[in-house]
């Protein structure tokens, strides 16, 4: 029998109601089941999204839901689930991505197979509309000497298809507040700490992105981000004060130019475009 583990996503007033559905529907039909599914409620959220948990949690007993009183954000709504998280073994999802059904078998065999191994992720599809009308796909580093280069430029995991040991996230200290990177600074604080990271050379998760997905991750405010992520990444002193500056020119840049420009250099560097 596999090693329990439970599932940890977070949910605010904003999310698609149809997309959260069909993202909590992926988890329940998967071949290997998971023992819980912790769903933090960032937030008040409005009638159409608590209708659709309620009607999960009286369906099926492994839903259950933490509610926030205000909005807090993805880390730190994400640090509170990881409270209620029963087992040292814990499966992010989002609440509109789509997991495919072998996911959780397959990593959880990983694991039960590397216990030196403190998170495992994956490739993602990503795909618009349809999840089958797939667009791209964001391939990441296998092994942990290419994930720890890797990271120095750019987040080496997958956010929504890794399962950690809770135990080494909590080590580290968890999520900590970084807008837009809670979870790249997860992973480098794990990296830094030589926590052993591994990513399965197979897409696991259909990602859902949209047509104006660039457009909104560009401007001064995602730049400013970037900035206080890179000073953070220097105060732990895990990067210099030039690989920050380098890393602010090149990763920071792209954030303050057309976004149809960005567009061609993620898909150059970190994407692969689908076959027809």
């Amino acid at each position: 029998m596999s090693e329990p583990f439970s599932v940890l996503m977070s949910v605010y007033k904003k999310e698609n109601p149809n997309y959260l559905a069909q993202s909590i529907d992926s988890i329940l039909n998967q071949t290997l089941l998971a023992h819980e599914i912790i769903v933090v409620e960032d937030g008040p959220l409005p009638q159409q999204l608590k209708d659709i948990l309620d009607e999960f949690c009286i369906k099926n007993e492994s839903v259950k839901l933490v509610k926030l009183e205000k909005n807090v954000g993805l880390g730190r709504a994400l640090n509170e689930g990881l409270k209620y998280c029963k087992y040292s073994l814990v499966a992010r999802m989002d609440s509109d991505d789509i997991a495919k059904s072998n996911r959780f078998e397959k990593q959880i065999n990983y694991l039960e197979t590397h216990a030196d191994v403190a998170v495992v992720g994956s490739n993602i599809d990503e795909f618009v509309g349809r999840d089958s009308n797939i667009v791209s796909a964001r391939i990441v580093p296998e092994n942990f000497e290419e994930i720890k280069k890797f990271s120095r430029r750019r987040n080496p995991l997958n956010h929504m298809t890794v399962i950690f040991r809770k135990e080494a996230v909590e080590y580290v200290g968890g999520y900590l507040h970084s807008k837009g990177f809670e979870d790249y600074y997860l992973w480098m604080r794990m990296i830094n700490a030589n926590f052993k990271i591994y990513n399965i050379q197979e897409s696991l998760v259909n990602a859902r992105t949209e047509e104006n997905f660039y457009d909104r991750r560009t401007g001064w405010g995602y730049f400013l981000a970037e900035c206080h992520f890179q000073n953070q990444l220097v105060k732990l002193k895990i990067i210099g004060l030039s690989e920050a500056i380098v890393n602010i020119v090149l990763r920071g840049g792209v954030k303050v130019i057309p976004s149809k420009i960005v567009k061609l250099i993620y898909k150059k560097k970190l994407h692969v475009k689908k076959p027809q």
